[in-house]
């Protein structure tokens, strides 16, 4: 089972790797996408919000964010409400990354698909529920 997983492993990563490669993308980590994927998520979240979604410390994700504002991937913006906090923003940038990092899934998905029958994909999809939850 170890060898399944590990190519397993490499097939997402090698095609999510294509999809970055094909469209110039060079300046962003795995983590990183991750952490657009979370704000997408959230919809201009705070940093509290995003640590707990992340399950990370707070210092932690600021680092990260610091990063990604940096390179133009997201920006803060105070809150109307309360002026020590901050939403932070996806930028142009990121959302075209975080459509990418879709697009990229869905790739894996009919690569998966085209290798397995309605059945067994129906499977494999209740196994992998039963083993994420």
């Amino acid at each position: 089972m170890e060898e399944q997983i590990a190519r397993l492993t490499e097939l997402i990563t090698d095609t999510e790797h294509s999809v970055w490669t094909n469209s110039g993308i060079t300046d962003i980590t795995p983590s990183q996408v991750k952490y657009i994927e979370a704000i997408a998520g959230l919809v201009n979240p705070n940093l509290t919000e995003l640590s707990k979604v992340l399950n990370l410390k707070k210092p932690t994700v600021k680092i990260t964010l610091d990063k990604l504002e940096d390179k133009g991937y997201i920006t803060r913006v105070k809150s109307d409400s309360d002026r020590r906090s901050a939403h932070i923003h996806l930028s142009e940038k990121a959302i075209i990354i975080n459509y990418l990092h879709n697009a990229a899934h869905k790739l894996i998905i009919d690569i998966i698909r085209a290798k397995l029958t309605n059945e067994e994909v129906t499977t494999l999809q209740q196994l992998i529920s039963k083993i994420t939850k």
